[in-house]
């Protein structure tokens, strides 16, 4: 297998992973995300996505057409079969990164190296990646580490943090919530998981 299957290998996985972190977890609802091509008249799925939440209106006619081309084709290629559904299913369960019960399908959040291993998928896309960032801010100064401890101890310090955050998106709805906040911009739940890595990590 060359190079560049293996990315988006791990990119399938990793979307995959994150709707059934979202609670899209049955197989049924994961193949009409994934095996689905992209609707006909897309002027409400612009209206619901991510593009729209960023502007405060839609573009004129003229740029919308062009809109809903350049997510029309994203979507199109994104698309894969049930088979691959199924497949990548299988390979996050026998790497012990899901578990399933009674039909639908659920993040492993009871093994450190699981969610470990998770968050390490999940940083592999820019939005997750940067949504850490104010966890590692907030954790240094409730931990009072220095800049002096960051260099002359990294390991130690990134070992640090990634067990406090790591025991942290462990509990109920954190990692559900963590998804959600910077997957759906939602600032709101954003501030609110603030808070609570504050109160987990203080108490």
């Amino acid at each position: 297998m060359e190079q560049g299957e293996h990315g988006k290998r791990n990119d399938i996985k990793t979307r995959i992973l994150v709707e059934v972190i979202s609670g899209n977890n049955t197989s049924t609802g994961l193949k009409n995300v994934f095996c689905s091509k992209a609707p006909t008249d897309l002027t409400m799925f612009i209206a619901k996505s991510p593009y729209a939440m960023s502007h405060e209106e839609l573009p004129d006619a003229e740029h919308l057409d062009d809109v809903r081309r350049e997510i029309r084709d994203g979507i199109n290629q994104s698309v894969i079969s049930k088979k691959d559904v199924e497949y990548h299913l299988r390979s996050l369960q026998d790497m012990g990164l899901i578990t399933k019960s009674e039909g639908r399908y659920y993040p492993n959040r009871r093994s450190a190296r699981a969610m470990k291993t998770i968050l390490l998928l999940l940083q592999s896309r820019n939005e997750y990646e940067e949504g850490i960032t104010p966890f590692m801010e907030m954790w240094a100064r409730l931990s009072d580490v220095s800049i002096t401890d960051a260099v002359k101890f990294p390991l130690e310090v990134s070992k640090s943090f990634s067990s406090d955050f790591i025991g942290f998106m462990a509990q109920s709805s954190t990692l559900k919530d963590f998804v959600n906040a910077w997957g759906r911009w939602d600032d709101k739940l954003k501030i609110e998981l603030g808070k609570r890595f504050r109160d987990y990590f203080t108490n």
